[in-house]
C-alpha cells in the first residue's frame, strides 16, 4: 500500500533538491563566517574595479579642464578627496554585502534543516513500513 505522507515528503524534498537545494548545499559547504567573508572580498574587489572605472570616466570627461589647470590643481588634496570617497564607497558596499550574505547563509541553513528533517521523516516512515510487513 502506498503511503501518501511519504510520497508528499519525497516529492517536496525532490523539488527542493532540484531548485533552491543546489545553491543551499553550495552555501552550506562553507562555514557561516567563511561564506560571508569570501563574498565580501568578492564584493570589495568588484567595488574597487567599479570605483576605478568611475574615476577614469570622470577624468576622461574632465580631461580638457584637468589638462589646462594641471599646474594649479593641488594634487595632494585631490588625492585625499579621492581616497576618502573610495573608503566611503567601499565601506557602504561592505556593510550591504555583509548583511546580504549573512541573510543568505541564514536562510539557506534554515531551509537545509527543514530538508534534513524531511529526510529523517522519510527514513522513519520507510523503517516503520518495513517493520509492519
Amino acid at each position: 500500500m502506498l503511503n501518501e505522507r511519504k510520497i508528499r515528503l519525497m516529492t517536496r524534498t525532490a523539488i527542493y533538491e532540484q531548485g533552491k537545494g543546489k545553491e543551499d548545499i553550495k552555501i552550506n559547504n562553507y562555514g557561516g563566517s567563511d561564506y560571508v567573508r569570501f563574498n565580501m572580498l568578492k564584493t570589495i574587489l568588484a567595488a574597487t574595479v567599479t570605483a576605478i572605472l568611475i574615476f577614469g570616466l570622470a577624468v576622461a570627461y574632465k580631461m580638457e579642464d584637468f589638462m589646462s589647470d594641471v599646474l594649479k590643481i593641488d594634487l595632494m588634496k585631490l588625492g585625499r578627496e579621492v581616497l576618502v570617497l573610495y573608503i566611503i564607497f567601499i565601506a557602504v558596499y561592505s556593510i550591504i554585502s555583509f548583511v546580504v550574505y549573512q541573510q543568505r547563509y541564514y536562510r539557506a541553513s534554515k531551509r537545509l534543516k527543514k530538508y534534513n528533517m524531511n529526510l529523517k521523516k522519510i527514513a522513519s516512515i520507510s523503517k516503520n513500513d518495513a517493520m509492519h510487513r
